[in-house]
């Protein structure tokens, strides 16, 4: 195999990586912000009631306040997170094989 073939898919494999790991730290941070907004909001409400979050109109987590106790419950939606960074991570993954395939003699 060229040096320059080599370099070419070193270099996608590693934008791959950085790529993938970028969108799962991405994903932890937002899924913490509406945990915590959640129940922050859940804490300070005086009656019984509930505080949906959501992202891309999809259900993620959802505070609520019954009988003084207050809490977050998980929602269906919280599977986009590790579904987004799956996509992201397999669809690099056939970029690197493309460059590899496109550029080998």
């Amino acid at each position: 195999m060229k040096q320059h073939v080599i370099r070419t898919i070193r270099s996608s494999v590693l934008m791959a990586i950085i790529a993938t790991a970028a969108t799962a730290v991405i994903a932890v941070v937002v899924l913490a912000f509406l945990f915590v907004s959640a129940s922050q909001e859940a804490q300070m409400s005086i009656g019984n009631a509930t505080f949906p979050r959501e992202v891309l109109s999809v259900p993620v987590l959802e505070g609520f306040r019954l009988n003084g106790r207050f809490g977050v419950h998980v929602l269906t939606g919280i599977l986009l997170f590790p579904a987004a960074v799956f996509l992201v991570a397999t669809a690099l993954s056939l970029n690197v094989v493309r460059r590899y395939v496109t550029t080998r003699d």
